[in-house]
C-alpha cells in the first residue's frame, strides 16, 4: 500500500515537471528517439512497420507473408531496393482499406500522384510512349 502512494507521488511529480517544462522534455525525447533510430536497426523498422500498418490492420506475420509472395519486390518494378531509409511502403485502397501491394517508394509515389486512377496511369504511359518514338535516335 505504501509503495502505491510513493507511486501516485512520483507520478503527480512527473506530471508537474512535464506540465512546466513542456519544450524542454519534449526537445529530450526527440533526441532520444533520433539516437534510437539511428542506433537500432530492428526498433526503427518495427516503428515504420507500425506506422505504415496503422489503421489497416495487417500483422508483421502477414506483411512478411505477402512480401514473400511478392518475390520480396517491388510488386510494379520488380526492384530490391525500397527506394526509401524508411522502408517499403504498403499500399491500400484508402476508400475500403484493403491492401493491395507492397511497393518501392518511387512507384507508391507513382500511384498516389495519378491519384489511383487507371485511366489517368494509362494516359500518361501512352503520351510518354508517343513522345519516346518521336525522338530521334542514336
Amino acid at each position: 500500500m505504501a509503495d502505491e502512494v510513493q507511486k501516485q507521488k512520483w507520478i503527480e511529480a512527473r506530471r508537474r515537471y512535464v506540465i512546466k517544462h513542456r519544450e524542454k522534455v519534449l526537445q529530450t525525447d526527440r533526441e532520444a528517439k533520433r539516437k534510437k533510430y539511428a542506433e537500432d536497426h530492428n526498433w526503427r523498422e518495427e516503428i515504420n512497420f507500425k506506422r505504415r500498418a496503422n489503421g489497416i490492420g495487417i500483422t508483421k506475420k502477414q506483411w512478411n507473408k505477402m512480401f514473400d509472395d511478392q518475390g520480396r519486390v517491388c510488386a510494379i518494378c520488380k526492384t530490391d531496393n525500397a527506394g526509401n531509409p524508411k522502408g517499403w511502403q504498403l499500399d491500400h485502397c484508402h476508400k475500403t482499406k484493403v491492401i493491395r501491394f507492397i511497393l518501392c517508394t518511387h512507384c507508391n509515389r507513382g500511384l498516389g500522384g495519378f491519384r489511383d486512377n487507371p485511366i489517368l496511369l494509362r494516359m500518361a504511359a501512352d503520351m510518354l510512349e508517343e513522345f519516346n518514338s518521336k525522338q530521334p535516335t542514336g
